[in-house]
């Protein structure tokens, strides 16, 4: 079955309502299925690639000799937040892995995608462009990368975006990522950000650049929700939140002890090997990196984050933490409880992250939805 077709067997079925702009930008993806390069598989080379969350470097990969058409176009798909980017970014890879005979993708978040770029380059040995070989060895591993959520607001990002992209295309890779903004409105007001346009030129011509403008917020629509949001804090609601902790558990053991990544500490409240509790000053208002919340990600079943206050203008560092937060825990499916001072479309006060907020209030509207608690048990199988 096409990609096509499984879409309107989706809507005959009535488990997907109609939608043209959809409908449309499947077309290009199922184009790109079709017309991507075929291999001719030889014996495993050296190549060399850094996994963020390994200590070193591998040495060894299997790849194989690709026959790569150049002239394949990969997609921008960019709208509104809630319109379905990342469902038809997912769809899309499912269907590459069905055929993985052929074909060898990665899908990955943007920010684990630059953490492990700034890995390589840290780890490298010295040389004139280490860029290059970055994406050289990244084209013996994947033919077509899949990112979602590109996102540029870190200028160690976006001064090796140009260096890093250009490496890719011009070996052969193709890119399908998903956005909330167009090319020309990537990193805009960002410092230097004349370093960063030759990427979005790279962007804008190797990649199909597709406006999804469905319309609707479909996140929103998922009006059936868990009792998993508690707002306002109060005194009794820790009580509620032990409940939730022990119901979430396996076990009735627990620990109260730091946890600790890469050698930094971080308070907690209580975890087991299945749910963890943390404040929120104890994950937003510190040191804290997008590779932090990726690791509690992967390591917890459930994350409960309590007492988040109301952020107010000047507080960006702590907001823009929780931002990334949230990015890491919808994207890796973290089944999140949280208890917030005020209603959660509140919490942001100022005006320089408003976009930013928008963005993160859709995925916490799908986070507490039924639907997305119904794949609890699935979703525990496939992060043991």
């Amino acid at each position: 079955m096409t990609l096509e077709e499984q879409i309107y067997f989706m809507i005959k079925q009535e488990d997907l309502l109609y939608d043209k702009s959809q409908i449309k930008a499947v077309s290009h993806l199922q184009k790109i299925i079709q017309e991507a390069p075929n291999k001719t598989h030889k014996k495993p080379e050296k190549a060399k690639f850094y996994n963020f969350f390994s200590k070193k470097l591998s040495t060894t990969v299997e790849h194989a000799s690709i026959k790569r058409n150049k002239n394949i176009k990969g997609m921008y798909i960019w709208g509104e937040v809630g319109r379905g980017k990342t469902w038809l970014m997912d769809l899309f890879y499912s269907k590459l892995i069905e055929n993985q005979a052929t074909q060898k993708v990665q899908r990955i978040h943007f920010h684990a995608f630059m953490l492990d770029i700034h890995k390589q380059l840290k780890n490298l040995p010295s040389q004139p462009d280490p860029l290059i070989t970055i994406a050289k060895n990244m084209s013996t591993l994947y033919e077509i990368i899949c990112l979602d959520e590109f996102h540029v607001i870190d200028i160690a990002d976006a001064v090796i975006l140009h260096g890093l992209l250009k490496g890719l295309f011009e070996n052969g890779v193709i890119i399908v990522t998903t956005s909330n903004r167009h090319p020309d409105e990537l990193y805009k007001g960002g410092t230097h950000r004349e370093r960063f346009l030759p990427a979005i030129e790279l962007i804008k011509q190797f990649c199909v650049v597709y406006h999804l403008d469905s319309g609707s917020d479909y996140r929103k629509e998922k009006n059936q929700h868990e009792d998993v949001f508690f707002i306002p804090h109060k005194p009794e609601t820790n009580t509620k939140l032990e409940s939730l902790f022990q119901k979430y558990s396996k076990s009735n053991d627990f620990s109260i002890d730091d946890i600790k990544i890469l050698g930094r500490k971080i308070p907690i409240v209580r975890s087991n090997k299945d749910c963890a509790w943390f404040t929120f000053d104890a994950l937003c208002r510190g040191a804290r990196s997008s590779g932090d919340y990726l690791y509690i990600a992967k390591s917890y079943r459930v994350i409960i984050l309590s007492e988040i206050p109301v952020l107010h203008e000047g507080e960006e560092g702590p907001a823009r933490r929780f931002l990334n937060l949230i990015d890491a825990f919808y994207d890796l499916h973290v089944h999140l409880i949280l208890s917030s001072s005020v209603m959660i479309e509140k919490m942001y006060q100022g005006n320089l992250l408003q976009f930013e907020f928008e963005r993160a209030l859709s995925r916490l509207y799908e986070m507490r939805s039924q639907s997305w608690w119904k794949s609890f048990t699935t979703t525990t199988l496939r992060k043991s």
